[in-house]
Formats: structure tokens, sequence, C-alpha cells
């Protein structure tokens, strides 16, 4: 947003003659906060010291916004002090839309946030004082509720949300899915599947006449795909295995496309398998909707199509392993499929520390060697070239990735038969909190860009603002009798929680708060 206002900022352009009638409240107003602005600021830092020019801006309603006149205040002035002025600011300026303070946060020039002063941060920007400072505030984000689910009797492999409002499903060592209510945090539902440790899960929301059905595609550690169907109907849910499929070596981890028609499985062998889950999917939606009819008409109905058996879904042609061109083949350690322009592609991360982009025809179209380990990944919802990755060195770094039409046509060029181009990643950003050890996944806020959180064997999950230049916005502790617990698998419930799952066998939904108005 471009700024209004002087280009020195040391005082207001002079409006034309025509202009004054229908601007004069506004001008009186603007003078008002300055006046207000000058005493609170004075108040609050040291009287007599440095001074800077700012504009206060915010994406908060047109009630919580200030007029985006210059205001002069000291240089001195800390993140706290500035929320106190912001809040004395906004209560004066409408007591009914602001009735309690609320704490803030700023980014300048909508950039990075401001940890200390106004002063230090325009001194290590080279920033001077003749040029006016954008202050955009927003509500703090602070700890909410957290909520501990009772424990399955071995490790959450897994975790995964299918919609905003859940329901949430874990995998488990123990061989079950369990389904955990949103609302009301409780285990709903649980289903043994009997094929042995569950090593990841996937979920997706389908809807199906009046009835809720969820499609979750569970890798086992022996190599299996199996596609559970999930139908609530009357508050009650029930399931019914879709198919079973075999990958050929352990699976160590899972994705589905968000239509819930394709699903990619990971192995230990290095390779990855794309499984046709369309069938299963509109087995899925069959069974919400003869859910919602009532058993009667279910049962005739399965027993006419035979729906209760396998739906004969095959694998896709495409097969192809991460390693291919080098001596030796690590195991995957996640995938996941691309959206916009990475759309028809997945990305995949290996314990020999490659990142890798496919095709959905199984052709390795570019990879690239990381420096540490990448373990987990996450999908930008708002940038879909953009991967977060957790790295064995305790970091979570951003990787852009090139666009693959781009990156075939080099390969093109360069030759056939050649390895493929290895130009498809860059660093973006490295996030600055860090965790004690190994951070086992991420995750992207579906509804915020700028917000990753991450898990790791410390226990701790960090939530952390891309745009932040210091230490994380929240962090939570799992924790048994002082010892912290091994998290495993973390995802995003909307964007109100971080649900966790980990060692101790319990699923964790941890609360986020962006200081909602008339609370304190």
């Amino acid at each position: 947003m471009a700024l209004r206002g002087p280009p020195t900022g040391l005082k207001a352009v002079l409006k034309p003659s025509w202009l004054e009638d229908e601007h004069a409240s506004e001008e009186a107003s603007a003078a008002t906060l300055q006046q207000h602005a000058a005493k609170e600021s004075g108040e609050i830092g040291s009287v007599g010291g440095a001074r800077a020019y700012v504009f206060f801006t915010t994406d908060l309603p047109e009630p919580l916004r200030l007029p985006q006149e210059p205001l002069s205040i000291e240089a001195s002035l800390r993140r706290g002090d500035l929320s106190k002025l912001v809040n004395r600011l906004l209560t004066e300026k409408d007591p009914d839309a602001w009735p309690i303070p609320q704490p803030l946060d700023f980014l300048v020039d909508g950039k990075t946030f401001l940890r200390g002063s106004l002063k230090e941060h325009m001194q290590q920007h080279a920033m001077t004082a003749e040029v006016a400072v954008r202050l955009h505030y927003q509500l703090a984000m602070r700890k909410g509720e957290e909520h501990v689910l009772p424990p399955a009797p071995d490790w959450i492999s897994e975790v995964a949300v299918p919609s905003s409002k859940g329901p949430i499903v874990a995998a488990s060592y123990d061989g079950h899915l369990r389904l955990y209510s949103a609302e009301t945090p409780s285990l709903v539902h649980d289903v043994p599947l009997g094929q042995g440790p569950l090593t990841g899960v996937a979920s997706v929301r389908l809807c199906g006449g009046e009835g809720e059905a969820v499609l979750c595609l569970a890798a086992t550690q022996g190599g299996g795909l199996l596609s559970v169907c999930l139908a609530e109907t009357e508050s009650r849910w029930s399931s019914r295995l879709c198919f079973a499929g075999a990958h050929g070596g352990p699976a160590t981890c899972v994705a589905a496309r968000p239509n819930g028609e394709l699903a990619a499985l990971g192995g230990s062998d290095g390779c990855v398998t794309l499984w046709n889950c369309r069938a299963a999917a509109e087995a899925a939606k069959a069974e919400a909707a003869e859910a919602s009819e009532g058993q009667g008409r279910r049962k005739r109905r399965m027993d006419a199509t035979g729906a209760s058996g396998p739906c004969g879904v095959l694998p896709c042609a495409a097969r192809g392993c991460a390693g291919a061109s080098a001596s030796s083949v690590r195991a995957i350690s996640d995938i996941l499929f691309g959206l916009d322009s990475l759309d028809g592609h997945a990305v995949s991360s290996g314990m020999d520390g490659c990142l890798c982009l496919w095709s959905l025809e199984g052709r390795l179209v570019s990879q690239w060697r990381c420096d540490a380990v990448p373990l987990g990944l996450a999908l930008s919802p708002t940038e879909g070239q953009v991967v977060a990755a957790a790295h064995e060195d305790c970091r979570v770094r951003l990787w852009d990735v090139r666009s693959p039409a781009g990156l075939e046509m080099e390969g093109q060029e360069a030759g056939k038969g050649g390895p493929p181009p290895s130009r498809g990643f860059s660093l973006r950003q490295s996030l600055k909190g860090r965790h004690a050890r190994l951070p086992s996944a991420v995750s992207w806020c579906p509804n915020n860009g700028h917000l990753v959180a991450s898990a790791g064997q410390d226990g701790c999950v960090l939530v952390q603002d891309i745009r932040a230049s210091a230490e994380p916005l929240v962090v939570f502790k799992a924790q048994v009798e002082g010892a912290p617990v091994r998290l495993l698998s973390c995802t995003w419930l909307a964007d109100t929680a971080v649900v966790t799952g980990g060692s101790d066998g319990r699923v964790r939904i941890h609360g986020v708060f962006a200081g909602a108005r008339g609370e304190g």
C-alpha cells in the first residue's frame, strides 16, 4: 500500500481550497490524533529524545483504523509502548468499537516485526527520520486453550484434518485409525485395521447427500495402502474398508489430492507409487448418501451392488525412485501434491537429503540436495510454488519451486537421457525459530499464508510468522511428568489451533488466540 503524506514526513501537504470543506472533519480528526499521539508518546517515551514520523495502518475493520496522516512520535518507543499508544488512540476514536485494550504486534513497512525500539530498527535498516515509517498493527497472537485427548496404547504416527471444523483423524502404531471430534474434543470412532502399525494417514472431506463423508488413506509399515470410508449420520459414525493395495516395500508416508481421486505412497525403498482412488472417492460419497437414507435402504443397495467389497482400484502406471540418479536409495520422508503452478506434480523429501519434483506420469522433473535432510513438507496456501520443509538441523526453511514447464523445457534443450535439472529449488528463507531436537513435521496455516507451525521431538510446537525476524510467536510444550513428548506430526485446525500427536499416544489440540475484541 502506497504511503499517503509528505515525502519528507515533516508536515502535511497543503490541500486545494476546494477540498477543505469536504474533508474538514477528517482533517480535524487527524489534527486531534496528532495532538494525542504527541502527548501519549511523550508520556511513554523519553521526553526530548529523537522523534520519528510514522503512519499507522491495519487490516482490521474500518472503525479500528486510524487516519493515515504522518504522526510524530518518540523514536525510543518499543512494541509494548506502541501497543499502549494505539490502544489509547483507538479507544478515544471509538470506545464502542474498541472497549478493552488488546496486545498488538507491529510490522515495519509490512515486512518485519518490530521487536526492539523503533530507533534501533531504523538504525539497523539505515532508515532516516526524513522518511515516514509505516507501522502496520495487528492483534498479537497468544496461547489459547489446550485439550489433551484420551491416550491410545501406542504412538500416534500422524494426524490429519479433512476440513476446517474437523474431525481429527489419527493413525497409530497399534494399527488403529481413530476419529476425534474437534468441536467437543473427544474420541467418536475407532477403526481397527488389523494390518500392523500405521505410519501415515491422509484424509479428504467428501459430500454425499445429507451425510458427511471422510475418505481416509492409511499407510502401513508393511507397505500397504488402505482406503477407509467414514460416514456420519445422526451424530454417529460408521466405517468401511474401500480397498487395499501393496506398495511393494515398507511405506513411510502418504498424501492425497484435495478431491481424493489420487494418492501417493512413499516408501523406505525410495520409491513413490501413485494410486487412482476415484472409485474409492465415489464409494465414500455413496456411503454418506446411503447412511443418510437409513440403514435398511443402505443394506439393500450394498447387497445389490456388491459395494461392500474391494472397489478394484488399480495403481497408476507411474512409479519412480527418488534416488534414481544415485547408487544408493534412501527412504522417502514426506510427500505432497502441488497446486496452482505445481498442479499435476508432486514434491517429495528423502532421507538422502534431496527434495524432488515429480510429474504425475512418474517422471523426475527436478531434484535438489539440501545441506540438512528434509523430514517434513508443507505447501503454502497462498503461493503454490513455495514449500516449507523441516530439516534435521532443527530449522524450518522455505523453498521456492520453479515452474515445472520451464524445467522440462530446459531438460529437453539439454538433450535426452541426461540427469534431471538440479536448479528447480531455491532457498527463499530460513525461519529464525529452531527446535532443540529433530523437527518431525511442519504445517502451513490454511487461512493465513504467513503462519507456519512445526512439531519436534523436543516436545515443542513452534508457531512462526514468516515475516518475523526473531523468536516464534507462540511456543507450546507437550510434556509427561516433566519429560518432553516426542511429537511426530502436526496439522492446523482452521486457523485457531494446531493438532499434534506423538510418543505418548495422545492427540493434543493447541489453541492459538489472536486477541478477539472484548476479551482481556
